[in-house]
């Protein structure tokens, strides 16, 4: 279940999954979150297209002309949810969904990840329940005279942003010592909602890894490990790709393997089979739980079939398998 099904691109992880899954299984089906509906019957549908095996150019090209049709979607041996409510303004469509899915979850179907575990982990927030010593100081609050506090006693730069965003979008680093128009940013950030201000952490400079945990623990195979590094384009300190950063291989240090080791016990918690945790330096900033990306690049660097190994394990819990 992904925003859009006519919207994935062939070099997202998405795809990757969603022709890993069609490889291994003979097709899998994709369908978009408002295309759901609760029958008179109490039966969750859908309206899904079907994916043959193929590669991610061809199966991008031909989903425009596959018929969607109804399925039931306890009919399916899994739901793999890979939605992303911060990109797409409609939060309406993946809150249903969530309901939804639960339903199915509690009628006996495997829905990858939990979707209690989503809505709990689905706003920044999320960073609060992770070991104090693994984030950076921050704050959320609409109180701006809170927020001049807070910077004041950080003595040095911060980084504002939205408390729900994605892809590096209305991010701002802030030095008061500069005097730049911080109340000019904080209308941006608060006509959006709540607003999140962090320290800036200094090894920003050089980017973030990207790791990415199956069960909560770092994905790894073959020797490879399944994390990139994000660096910076220009003078812009966002290392999203997005935002002109660009990825290269991640050197997995054992500062980043404790990142992942102690922050494994809360998502196997709340049921998140499929993580992303954004690191500079050892604090963690961001927290991918819906659809973390990053595949493509690191099976390039790493030479080792990521994709495959997830929808393996995928199949393995299908047949009874624990986390």
């Amino acid at each position: 279940m992904v925003n859009d099904a006519l919207g994935l691109k062939a070099d997202q992880t998405t795809t990757m999954l969603l022709r890993a899954a069609a490889v291994s299984h003979g097709s899998a089906w994709v369908a978009s979150v408002d295309a759901l509906t609760l029958s008179e019957a109490g039966r969750v549908d859908c309206q899904a297209r079907e994916v043959h095996p193929a590669e991610t150019t061809a199966i991008v090209r031909d989903l425009p002309n596959l018929d969607a049709e109804p399925r039931s979607v306890e009919s399916f041996d899994v739901v793999m949810l890979r939605t992303n409510p911060g990109r797409d303004g409609r939060g309406w469509a993946h809150a249903t969904a969530l309901s939804l899915l639960r339903l199915v979850r509690d009628r006996g179907s495997l829905v990858l990840s939990d979707p209690d575990g989503l809505r709990r982990a689905s706003s920044k927030l999320y960073l609060a329940e992770f070991p104090a010593d693994l984030t950076p100081r921050t704050l959320v609050t609409r109180d701006i005279a809170r927020m001049r506090a807070f910077m004041a006693s950080v003595a040095g730069p911060c980084v504002l942003k939205p408390l729900d965003g994605t892809h590096g979008r209305d991010v701002f680093q802030v030095d008061p010592a500069q005097g730049q128009n911080i109340n000019q940013i904080w209308d941006v950030l608060h006509r959006q909602g709540y607003v999140m201000i962090q320290e800036f952490i200094p090894e920003a400079t050089e980017g973030d890894v990207r790791l990415l945990l199956l069960h909560g623990e770092l994905i790894e195979l073959d020797g490879g490990v399944a994390a990139v590094h994000r660096v910076p384009g220009g003078a812009d300190f966002r290392s999203n790709v997005s935002a002109g950063g660009r990825a290269v291989a991640a050197d997995v240090t054992p500062a980043l393997r404790r990142v992942a080791a102690e922050t494994g016990p809360l998502l196997r918690r709340d049921g998140i089979f499929l993580a992303g945790l954004d690191v500079i330096g050892h604090k963690i900033v961001e927290v991918n739980v819906y659809s973390p990306g990053g595949f493509q690049d690191a099976e390039v660097f790493e030479g080792v079939d990521f994709s495959r190994f997830v929808m393996d394990e995928v199949a393995r819990m299908r047949a009874g398998g624990t986390p």
